[in-house]
């Protein structure tokens, strides 16, 4: 039975939070993040949540593919061929700089931690999974400046939109396998610590809830296979919006 998830990016934020839901509803979980101190505490929460899932932690980091190979033998030895759905949490801002002041290795950074991440873990997955693929999800996330070239942040667009460009390849190439590759692209600001640090006097009702991105990445997950999307774009009601 595929019940596992395997979630990137799980020690901080949406990331974290959907781990929660996975263990609220009785799934397993491999959960890979930089910092062991944040996964360790993760795994206490979740087993308060439900003492019947399994769960394992990978401090790793995913840029590196030496070690995320050495992560996904692991969760292949713990978790076998149970693989639910992949859900690509892990990235990292880059702060912008003007367009004359940006160097190699800005766009050599933003590449790593959010283009190389994902492939390494996909190209992973994928490895310990095989032959069995079909029924599994890959969910991968992006931001509105990877479909539409932020001017303002340079290192951003072109690191998101390698992701965006990547996830498209996959799908195209793994649904004559039965595996669902997902895109979805946060057209707004999260309701958390970051968001909230970014924009403090937005309302309410004009930021993005955590619950809900969690929520629509569930629903993309189910989806029977005769109505998968591929590209899902979510935004509040209220903002202004590039993408539409």
């Amino acid at each position: 039975m595929k019940n596992t998830y395997i979630v990137t990016g799980a020690g901080k934020g949406v990331g974290r939070s959907f781990a929660k839901s996975v263990a609220e509803a009785g799934g397993n979980l491999a959960l890979i993040s930089r910092t062991s101190t944040d996964l360790e505490s993760l795994k206490a929460e979740l087993l308060e949540i439900n003492t019947n899932v399994k769960i394992s932690i990978h401090p790793t980091d995913l840029s590196d593919h030496y070690q995320t190979k050495l992560a996904f033998n692991l969760i292949e030895s713990i978790h076998g061929k149970s693989i639910k759905a992949i859900i690509c949490f892990a990235g990292a801002w880059i702060k912008s700089k003007p367009i004359e002041e940006l160097e190699t290795s800005d766009f050599l950074e933003g590449i790593q931690s959010n283009f190389f991440t994902i492939f390494n873990t996909i190209k992973e997955a994928l490895r310990i999974c095989s032959p069995e693929l079909k029924g599994i999800s890959i969910v991968t996330l992006g931001g509105t400046s990877g479909v539409w070239m932020n001017p303002e942040a340079p290192v951003m667009s072109i690191s998101k939109g390698m992701v965006s460009h990547y996830s498209r390849i996959l799908a195209k190439q793994l649904l004559p396998k039965e595996v669902h590759v997902a895109h979805i692209i946060i057209d707004g600001l999260i309701r958390n610590e970051r968001g909230l640090t970014l924009k403090p006097d937005l309302r309410e009702e004009e930021y993005i809830k955590v619950e809900s991105i969690i929520r629509e990445i569930h629903h993309v997950i189910e989806q029977t296979r005769d109505a998968w999307t591929f590209e899902l774009d979510i935004r509040p009601h209220t903002r202004n919006t590039r993408l539409i």
